[in-house]
């Protein structure tokens, strides 16, 4: 009975004894849990935050959240960048709460650790949270959360520094081995995350598959613990014959730590019914079967007082045992117990707890599968459990696992009884949900079929979409539509989403035989300019608010002007269109009343059949809005459902509605903006929309590097915090999240699922369905992709974003002939511009490689005052392409303009680009040496002022033109490891494509020809390696025999084609 930790003390370490239980093989695991570097008898020293590390001893951490930061090497808490007094108590506490980060500490465990073996009331607990919130300026309860009934958290991002964590620094690829996972061989990797990896692993000797999950920092360590201690309850109490992936072997003592599983063929459920063509291929009994199955395991669990907490389809393995396939439950490394007594009841050693364990308010887990109390914060339950399998039994029956369940979802299910089941199993709030586990097995069991075709229709294998090959392309443009529509996202959907009420009360969706009513742009009379900004902003929300309606789809007629259709009869536009009616209106204004008119016109018999006029006060512009969606629902025939937003102050609500109207502008507004967005949380700080939308704006000037990391950092973490804190709306939290998940964690993937439970009504809104697509398309789901702008441009005619958008898509799947012919389509519209001209050679450019395109985009641009920046550049390409050396080193000796930025924070010196001419022009090295010295001082620079993984890729490419092999090549893999193909396969493609042309540079043919097949291996952006023969960085790439070949043998068919499709293109431009 015996458990040890290590304690730093000032003058060294000792070890401190406590009596536990622990089995011989487990010793080594607990020796290294950690304790906070304080005094002998702090009683934070004992704080139960398990921190495993190897050989017992951890480095001093500085934490930084929100505007504060403490050092604990001296003990130093700064707020705004000065030092505060706190007193020793209320420090301990937060040191607690730190440690947990941003996880519930009860306070039961802040009494047994802060006051140990004391007795103290709860005042004394409450004065000590009292006075931390008074340190850190948390008068509105923002930052330390109070979970009530339970205890506190820190709910703020929160950044360690400092902390020695050995796996985060893995570079793992096939082939390798582990010194302490010996004779076993990485064989492939099934997943990567940002704390943990997994992969199949062999036998060196026997062969045998198995496969390991690493944990690649502390809180990953403490779930594999977890998991460890609950699949030990669960084996403990159900015995081998448990439907439970069994542990064969962990290891904790040194980093990485690990946990070992069987390897089973079939794979999770979701690859098992992937690999026979999707759930369809079962019949409906069956896909039922496999529910009531899963629920009477996870019965077994709940009864043990296990909940498992991210239940989904790859979750749930598949082993064929008896002739049919049967559920095992696994990864219960977000899993928690009701109480840590029931563990010791079962006789196994605690680990990846805290002392109660049962009072579980993280959000950890699956986004699709949460139920609203989990997502909002709030304490997991076995009926949020109930709520995931519920989510699954709705995809299995529709026979989709992509789809998430979403109001309408009922459209989908024609049999009442599996729709009651659904309905009572994800009812909103817990109570309403059926009661648990069994009792859903047994309702799933005993339902039979309203008729029997119902059956014989579902035994057919849905078709499955052909993916088509799409290459790399990183954009400015592309990259700001994500929060153009992020903030559309909630805007457009949050009257449609009910997020405590059951899914039955929701909006129905629009149907595809919908009335299409277009809403064409109000005419403002008279106004002064102010309320002109904010009525533009009202319309920006009315439309919001119709976009609801059911019965209705709303199309968007609000630029006219570019088809020539301003002044046309409502026939044409209504042709125009495809739109059975036209809503119109004008705003007048009198002192500080306003007046709106309202028309709606039929449009085949060009007359109006309703009008009605709006009278309102400026000083209650929400009233005003309500009262005209009230009356144009009314009189379309349905029923507005008012949005339950916030109730704001009016004066708040008019800067919002001028800084949404300056959003729509763009980032040309920016500074008219930010002072529209102070004012407007200056007014009334708990104004939801103010907020989220001052987090987009953040995440923006990020991306166009306007501001740095910390700052937008800190920025994006103080309005996410409010939202946090207030009670926002789920579909509003979880944009905010998927704005943190996308821009500041590089991780598309994650922000797409956290927004997959709203996806059915992006496509109400022109900028929300293009976030989404474009989402799409940098995970490679390219073909969803483009089928959601076809639907885009169905609603919005008008729009020209997904038309430039669907064009660059096909472009890089090599398609320029269809490509072209939707920029012909946006040149037509903006004749006098020569934007889609320039893409239209462009697109020429990258699938011939023609000189004559790009002389003619240098034509275009001269002519353009928006890109006469980038004409140098041509110039410098053009002069490379015909090996004019002396043009090169003349335009390195007459450059007067500014470095390039990129997207995504990104920045190039132009240094860099001329060494690059330079070298391949086969220049002096030391002439080539001299500019990549001044392009290294710079990005060095601009580094430290706020780095960025575009810039650590262009330093990486700077060390390889100065022969510093080795640092370059570090470098290259640590930005390939920043961006795995599960994550983001546009940005991964494209980094790996750099990362080879800095092997291939430096010598490593074979280095560069793996990753040229990685790229390859892609499921949608191959073709990237297209443009190797054009790219100026890549050139080095095209001079190895091998890689050459390589590349032609994927690209010369695309090449031929579009040289003999393009070659009139030429002539035309």
């Amino acid at each position: 009975m015996l458990m040890v930790t290590s304690r730093p003390w000032p003058w060294g370490t000792e070890s401190v004894f406590r009596t536990y239980a622990f089995e011989p093989r487990e010793y080594a695991l607990v020796k290294g849990l950690a304790r906070l570097d304080l005094p002998a008898g702090d009683a934070l020293a004992s704080c139960e935050i398990d921190m495993a590390v190897t050989g017992g001893e951890t480095s001093p951490v500085r934490w930084r959240f929100a505007n504060a930061e403490y050092n604990e090497r001296n003990h130093e808490l700064m707020v705004a960048g000065s030092p505060v007094a706190l007193e020793a108590k209320p420090l301990e506490v937060l040191l607690c709460l730190l440690r947990a980060e941003g996880e519930l500490v009860t306070k039961q465990e802040l009494f047994d650790t802060v006051w140990a073996g004391r007795v103290v009331t709860d005042g004394v607990l409450s004065q000590a949270i009292r006075r931390i919130r008074e340190v850190l300026g948390d008068t509105d309860r923002s930052m330390l959360r109070t979970v009530h009934g339970y205890g506190f958290r820190l709910d703020v991002p929160i950044e360690i520094e400092g902390r020695d964590d050995p796996g985060t620094r893995l570079q793992l690829e096939a082939g390798q081995t582990l010194p302490n996972l010996p004779n076993w061989v990485l064989d492939q990797r099934l997943q990567t995350r940002p704390a943990n990896e997994l992969w199949r692993i062999r036998h060196a000797q026997s062969g045998q598959f198995r496969v390991v999950k690493l944990a690649l920092d502390e809180r990953a360590q403490r779930a594999l613990m977890r998991e460890v201690t609950l699949n030990k309850v669960l084996r403990a109490e159900l015995g081998d014959d448990a439907p439970l992936v069994p542990l064969l072997e962990w290891q904790f003592e040194t980093s990485p730590a690990w946990i070992q599983m069987p390897w089973y063929d079939m794979g999770s459920l979701a690859d098992w019914l992937l690999s026979m063509g999707g759930p369809r291929a079962l019949a409906l009994p069956d896909r039922l079967k496999i529910v009531a199955d899963a629920a009477e395991a996870l019965a077994k669990a709940h009864a043990l007082g296990v909940m498992h907490k991210d239940i989904k389809p790859g979750n749930l393995m598949v082993e064929w045992r008896a002739g049919e396939a049967r559920l095992l439950m696994c990864d219960f490394g977000s899993g928690t117990v009701k109480s840590r007594e029931r563990l010791e009841e079962a006789g196994v050693t605690v680990m990846g707890f805290t002392k109660s364990v049962h009072m579980d308010s993280s959000t950890s887990g699956t986004p699709a599968y949460m139920a609203p109390e989990v997502l909002k914060g709030g304490v997991f339950s076995e009926q949020s459990d109930v709520f995931a399998l519920g989510v699954l039994l709705y995809q299995l029956v529709i026979g989709d696992l992509n789809e998430p369940m979403a109001p309408g979802w009922e459209e989908d299910v024609a049999d009442s009884g599996l729709r009651d089941i659904i309905a009572e199993a994800c009812a909103g709030k817990p109570a309403r949900r059926i009661a648990n586990m069994a009792s859903l097995a047994q309702r799933i069991r005993a339902w039979t079929p309203e008729d029997d075709t119902q059956v014989a229709a579902s035994d057919g294998v849905a078709a499955q979409p052909q993916r088509t090959r799409s290459p790399y392309l990183r954009g400015a443009a592309l990259g700001v539509l994500v929060l153009l529509a992020a903030f559309w996202l909630w805007r457009n959907i949050h009257v449609t989403i009910i997020a405590e009420d059951d899914a039955s009360d929701a909006a129905q969706l629009v149907a595809s035989d919908d009335r299409r009513v277009a809403i064409l742009a109000f005419d403002l009379l008279g106004l002064d300019s102010q309320t002109q900004t904010v009525m533009g902003g009202l319309q920006d929300a009315l439309i919001a608010d119709l976009a609801s309606l059911s019965g209705i789809r709303l199309v968007h007629g609000q630029n006219l002007s570019m088809l020539g259709l301003a002044d046309a009869p409502a026939r044409q536009i209504g042709r125009a269109l495809k739109a059975d009616q036209l809503i119109r209106g004008s705003v007048q204004q009198s002192g500080e009343q306003l007046r709106v008119n309202l028309q709606i016109v039929d449009a085949n018999r060009d007359e109006a059949i309703w009008g009605q006029a709006i009278q309102g006060d400026r000083g209650d512009l929400f009233s005003v809005q309500a009262d005209i969606a009230r009356a144009l629902a009314s009189a379309l025939g349905t029923q507005h459902s008012p949005s339950g937003g916030q109730s704001v102050n009016n004066q708040a609500y008019e800067a919002y509605l001028a800084a949404l109207s300056l959003w729509n502008q763009g980032d040309s507004k920016s500074d008219a903006l930010a002072d529209e967005l102070e004012r407007a949380l200056q007014l009334d700080p708990n104004f939801i929309d103010a907020h989220l939308l001052a987090l987009l704006k953040a995440a923006r000037d990020y991306w166009f590097s306007s501001s740095s990391r910390d700052d937008s950092e800190g920025r994006i973490a103080l309005h996410l915090a409010a939202l946090e804190r207030l009670n926002t709306p789920p579909v509003k939290l979880a944009t905010a999240r998927a704005v943190w998940r996308y821009y500041l964690e590089h991780d598309p993937a994650g922000g797409l699922e956290i927004l997959a439970p709203f996806r059915r009504q992006l496509v109400r809104n022109t900028e929300s369905a293009m976030s989404y697509a474009y989402m799409l398309r940098r995970v490679g789901r390219v073909d969803e992709a483009l089928v959601i702008l076809d639907q885009i441009m169905d609603q919005d005619p008008l729009a020209i974003v997904p038309l430039d958008t669907k064009a660059e898509l096909l472009g890089f799947q090599g398609k320029g002939r269809e490509a072209i012919a939707l920029l012909q389509q946006v040149a037509s519209r903006f004749p006098d511009r020569d934007v889609a001209k320039i893409k239209m050679a462009k697109i020429g450019y990258q699938l011939t490689g023609e000189v004559g395109f790009l002389r003619r985009i240098r034509e275009l641009m001269v002519q353009s005052d928006h890109y006469k920046g980038m004409v140098y550049f041509l110039d410098l390409e053009i002069a490379r392409r015909e090996g004019d050396l002396a043009a090169i080193r003349k335009l390195a000796r007459s450059f007067s303009g500014k470095d390039m930025f990129n997207s995504g924070h990104g920045r190039e010196p132009w240094e860099l680009a001329v060494a690059w001419a330079l070298y391949i022009g086969q220049a002096p090295r030391e002439e080539v040496n001299a500019l990549a010295r001044v392009a290294l001082d710079k990005i060095q620079r601009w580094r430290e002022e706020s780095d960025s993984t575009s810039r650590r890729s262009t330093m990486a490419q700077v060390l390889a033109l100065l022969g510093r092999t080795e640092e370059a090549l570090a470098l290259s893999a640590q930005v390939e490891a920043e961006y795995p193909f599960e994550r983001d396969q546009l940005e991964a493609a494209g980094y790996v494509l750099e990362s080879a042309g800095i092997h291939a540079f430096v010598g490593d043919e074979a280095g560069a020809l793996e990753r040229l097949k990685k790229v390859a291996a892609s499921s949608e952006y191959s073709m990237i390696m297209c443009s190797i023969p054009y790219e100026i960085a890549t050139q080095g790439i095209w001079q190895l025999p091998a890689a050459q070949a390589f590349v032609k043998q994927q690209c010369e068919a695309v090449w031929e084609r579009n040289r003999r499709e393009l070659a009139p293109l030429l002539a035309e431009l």
